[in-house]
Order: structure tokens, then sequence, then C-alpha cells
């Protein structure tokens, strides 16, 4: 009886770790992308497209800019053209120094609808720069 009851003590130990064993996690991709565009004396549109998967599960974006001269309109827009933030600034033009203006926007999306989401930006005379960093959780 004693042995009967070792034998079956090591076969619950030995086969039922295995059970588990096919069992997967979903692991997450993250991607970071930075594009930095350099603004010379520059007016002219541009757009800059990022692509959301399907079950994405977060994404953020940071916008940053600095300019010495000129006006710069930074516009965002969802998959579905619908605007979600904006800025402008605008260089003082009568300061003899070289003194810089900054401007930034910070957006973060919790399940983000699929699709091409965009930057939009809109130059006059810049003299700058605009860094955007991108991260996407899938």
């Amino acid at each position: 009886m004693k042995s009967k009851a070792f034998y079956l003590i090591v076969l619950f130990f030995t086969v039922f770790p295995f059970f588990g064993q096919g069992q997967t996690k979903k692991s997450n991709y993250l991607d970071e992308t930075e594009k930095t565009f350099r603004l010379n004396n520059t007016s002219k549109n541009e757009d800059y497209i990022i692509e959301i998967k399907d079950g994405t599960e977060r994404f953020e974006l940071k916008i940053n800019s600095t300019i010495y001269s000129g006006k710069l309109i930074v516009e965002f827009f969802d998959s579905k053209n619908v605007k979600q933030g904006d800025f402008t600034i605008e260089a003082n033009s009568r300061s003899k120094d070289k003194s810089m203006t900054s401007g930034n926007l910070s957006k973060s999306f919790l399940e983000p609808e699929s699709g091409k989401w965009k930057v939009k930006i809109i130059s006059s005379n810049v003299d700058g720069g605009i860094t955007i960093n991108s991260m996407v959780l899938e």
C-alpha cells in the first residue's frame, strides 16, 4: 500500500507540471520612433504620418520645437482626421539678438483607433527645428 501511494505521488509531480507548459503569454511589442525636421528660413506645409495597427494598446506622442525666426503651426490629427491638438509659436522678429521661442505638445492614447495619424507642420519663414517622438505599444 505504501509503495502504491509512493508511485502515485511520484507520478503526480512528474506528469502534471507538463500540462501548463503549452500556455503562452502575449508579449508586448514596443516601437519608438524619433524624427527631426530642420527648417532653414522655410515656408511650406509638411505631413508626418504615424501608422497605428489594430490591437495597439497605447500610443504616445511628444512634439518639441524651437524657432529663431518666423511662425510655426503644428497640428495633430487622428486616423479619422479629427484634430487632437495643436500649437502655434512665433519668434520675435524685432529682436536683434538670436533669442528663441519654444513650443511643445504631449498626448497619450489608450487603445487608439488604427490607421494613419498625422502631424501637420505649417511653417512661414521659419529658422529652427522640430522633433517628433512617438511610442507605440502593441
